[in-house]
């Protein structure tokens, strides 16, 4: 992402297999995140470790060779590491994996349930510090199981469930605004359910029934900006829909009619920098690319490259902020110069201001720096831009830039000496004499002026 919403494939392929599900953080506490990937077939789940810079390696971790159908990264046993839960699919267990604080996993050899489990999520549900699991089960015979933590990463199933619906996803969120975390269950039969958690594990359905076709996703999150978790589902077969909470936990469908088939899941998180929750939805199908849907869209604000060059000869540059990904409202953004290795006012002139566009309005906008010369040879120079206080709109990645001073090649130092019909130009910047014009008789006094421009140029 290069913060505004737009991506570029990096161009590793990091598994061969087919994943399901696909879990994030930092498992090695090196301060970057790394990956898990759950495989649905018998290779088993992947993990692989970031290198800093976006580059990945996979591990090899003694991951039992099972199909999953999701995978989740979280602190089981409160030592203050990433643990690993993998929700077992086709009836095979989920299991339990315990980090050792480098990113490596010890199986804990519990087998939770044998549901074909398509994927789950790990949250506080009975309010006790720690993460418990809740299962997403397929099979419409059979419950959305429960898993209580006990602190040390041993679960045990609750008599409390998630309902009977046919779900391939959950979520676990504060619908209802009490301090406890609920469940959302996408149901593939086209009949969502929200359970009310009691505080203590204990759900029971709200009543609402949510008309979200084939849900194979759904995620929670305030998306309209009014402090409430609203809910987005990924419909398989058509398209995906959002419901606005009212702030009590009760729902109506927007209206929102989000791409056409062949969703393979959902989720939330402000991937153009402007402040509020977009959607990435993932495809099920090869054929059909992953979207991204921004939100309401405000737009990004930022420098249009990180980089500007300058040459003490142009006197002035022309620096291009841009608004895109949406334009909903009025926005503004201050901009300011400052000193890096350049010096103002000797070097160049500072500047600060703000720039504004209208509600509806994207593209660019601009400000001039200054810039001055000097008859002295010296290094190239370097200038702070900086973007803040963004008014009505996100503050994109390019929020700073540095501008570089190039010592101008045009502004020579000359020397000339003339006599009769010759005459010799010397330029101190290059390192050659230009000669002019001569005739043959004046070569001795030539070749003396020569002499003394060069013992000249030795005491300078």
């Amino acid at each position: 992402n290069d913060g505004s919403g737009t991506f570029t494939d990096s161009g590793q392929n990091l598994t061969t297999y087919a994943s399901w599900d696909v879990c994030t953080g930092d498992i090695d506490a090196d301060g970057d995140i790394d990956v898990g990937y759950a495989n649905w077939n018998t290779a088993g789940s992947s993990v692989y470790k970031n290198d800093a810079t976006g580059l990945f390696t996979v591990t090899s971790q003694p991951l039992t060779s099972e199909v999953s159908g999701g995978c989740s990264f979280g602190d089981l046993d409160s030592d203050g590491d990433l643990d690993l839960f993998i929700f077992g699919g086709y009836s095979y267990p989920d299991r339990v994996y315990l980090n050792d604080g480098a990113g490596n996993f010890t199986n804990t050899n519990q087998s939770l349930d044998t549901l074909n489990s398509y994927g789950g999520t790990l949250s506080d549900l009975d309010g006790d510090g720690d993460l418990d699991a809740i299962v997403a089960n397929a099979s419409a015979s059979s419950t959305n199981p429960i898993y209580l933590n006990d602190g040390s990463g041993n679960f045990t199933l609750s008599a409390s469930t998630a309902g009977t619906t046919a779900s391939w996803s959950v979520a676990a969120a504060d619908i209802d605004g009490d301090g406890d975390n609920d469940i959302i269950a996408a149901d593939t039969g086209g009949s969502s359910k929200i359970f009310l958690n009691n505080g203590s594990a204990v759900f029971t359905d709200s009543g609402q029934t949510l008309s979200a076709g084939l849900a194979v996703g759904v995620a929670a999150g305030d998306l309209d900006g009014d402090g409430d978790l609203d809910l987005v589902f990924g419909d398989h077969h058509n398209a995906n829909k959002v419901f606005e909470n009212d702030g009590t936990g009760s729902f109506t469908d927007t209206g929102l009619s989000l791409g056409a088939t062949g969703t393979g899941g959902v989720t939330l998180a402000d991937i153009d920098g402007d402040g509020d929750l977009d959607i990435f939805e993932s495809m099920y199908h090869t054929t059909k690319a992953n979207k991204v849907w921004f939100n309401g869209s405000k737009g990004v604000v930022q420098f249009s490259s990180l980089t500007y060059n300058v040459s003490e000869a142009d006197g002035t540059i022309t620096i291009t902020v841009t608004r895109s990904n949406g334009a909903t409202g009025a926005a503004t953004i201050d901009y300011a110069s400052s000193d890096d290795t350049a010096s103002a006012p000797s070097d160049y002139t500072t500047a600060s201001g703000t720039l504004s566009w209208d509600d509806g309005e994207t593209g660019d906008k601009t400000f001039i720096i200054n810039v001055s010369g000097d008859a002295e040879t010296e290094a190239d120079e370097t200038i702070n831009l900086t973007l803040s206080n963004p008014i009505g709109a996100g503050l994109g990645v390019k929020s700073t830039a540095i501008l570089t001073l190039h010592n101008s090649e045009d502004i020579l130092q000359e020397e000339t000496y003339q006599s009769g019909d010759f005459e010799i130009t010397d330029n101190k910047n290059d390192g050659y004499f230009g000669i002019g014009s001569f005739d043959t008789q004046s070569l001795f006094i030539l070749t003396i002026l020569s002499l003394v421009m060069l013992r000249a140029r030795k005491n300078t």
